[in-house]
């Protein structure tokens, strides 16, 4: 799972009115490039995006080849990612930033509903809701990932052994006395 965030986009549209071009640039951007390499769009929350890729869940080799794909997507194409984010831009000085969680979610429940024109699809969890926790902890400076996704990461050899190493914490979560752990790697957004 991840989380894409546009930070400070309410400020915005309360400076200018270029937010009705901009905000639906980056939701539709962000879900057209994310579903290119299989993530699905689960949903929009305000200015965010909800990214879900079904993995085997018993397939150790394939949940490593995920995270290092999703990290080396993040963290090597951000360039592009960040220049395309700013190309519809309205004001040049005030540059858009993105606030980024990573989560393996396990034992999640799918939901489909039907209406009359389309599907809703959503999923629902306990590991579901830690992410959505540990989400708010991201920063423009830092991409936050869960520890599950970590382990995946570090089960590749090289450089991935070593990514989000250097900052880690553990917190109990509003509504559970379970301690989660959680990582985060900076990001160079320009």
């Amino acid at each position: 799972m991840v989380w894409i965030d546009l930070i400070d986009s309410t400020s915005r549209k309360n400076k200018n009115n270029e937010w009705h071009e901009t905000i639906p640039y980056f939701l539709n951007m962000t879900t057209v490039i994310f579903d290119s390499i299989g993530y699905k769009t689960l949903k929009y929350i305000g200015d965010e995006v909800m990214l879900f890729k079904q993995i085997d869940d018993h397939d150790k080799s394939t949940k490593r080849s995920e995270a290092k794909a999703i990290y080396d997507f993040i963290f090597d194409s951000q360039r592009w990612y960040f220049g395309e984010l700013e190309r519809f831009n309205p004001n040049p000085n005030e540059k858009y930033y993105v606030k980024i969680c990573i989560s393996y979610i396990k034992g999640a429940i799918e939901l489909v509903h039907l209406n009359k024109n389309d599907k809703y699809f959503d999923i629902l969890g306990k590991s579901v809701d830690f992410s959505a926790r540990i989400k708010g902890l991201a920063t423009k400076e830092f991409v936050v990932a869960n520890e599950k996704y970590v382990k995946y990461l570090h089960g590749n050899k090289g450089k991935y052994s070593k990514c989000f190493e250097e900052y880690k914490w553990e917190d109990a979560f509003k509504g559970s006395r379970d301690k989660v752990t959680y990582y985060a790697e900076r990001i160079n957004q320009g």
